[in-house]
């Protein structure tokens, strides 16, 4: 299931989200974040920019999360909230 949503698309609906609702964040998850790594960073990153949070699911485990490539340090940098493999068995 799901769509192809470009970044920018996804940004625009973001930031009117924000404007019109008030949002406080998104919550990254389903699929693995961790797997798309640099796409959930950008995102992240421009979440951030705007001065909401950042919450991620996942199903590595921190340390897991540490010994993946550089685009998931960046992520992990930009999460506010990381709920990991342990907490999700």
């Amino acid at each position: 299931g799901g769509q192809d949503v470009s970044l920018a698309d996804l940004t625009a609906q973001l930031a009117d989200a924000h404007e019109r609702f008030g949002i406080e964040g998104v919550s990254l998850l389903g699929g693995e974040p961790f797997a798309h790594a640099a796409d959930a960073a950008a995102l992240a990153r421009f979440t951030r920019s705007r001065g909401l949070s950042v919450m991620v699911y996942s199903g590595y485990t921190l340390e897991q999360i540490g010994e993946l490539p550089e685009p998931a340090a960046d992520l992990l940098a930009l999460t506010d909230v990381l709920v990991d493999g342990p907490y999700l068995r």
